[in-house]
């Protein structure tokens, strides 16, 4: 028998983000004032447990991110 483990996450973050054109010394994404911001992702977490009926042994997997903010479309299948 193999059944899939599914856990969301809310992670609080203290971060400084931008994304910044060097050719056009721009910023296109984010904000550029160096100060930490509060944000809060949502991760999804994925691990395939097996267990075996016949000697009663299970075997726990390894957990893979499978969805970060909703980024693949809130796809809990994503392999």
């Amino acid at each position: 028998l193999e059944s899939t483990v599914i856990a969301q996450v809310s992670i609080q973050c203290q971060e400084i983000f931008h994304v910044k054109d060097v050719n056009l010394n721009q910023t296109i994404q984010g904000q550029d004032t160096g100060q930490e911001q509060n944000v809060c992702h949502l991760v999804r977490f994925e691990m395939v447990v097996k267990w075996n009926a016949q000697t009663n042994e299970s075997h726990i997997g390894t957990w893979q991110i499978t969805d970060w903010d909703d980024l693949l479309g809130g796809n809990i299948w994503f392999k």
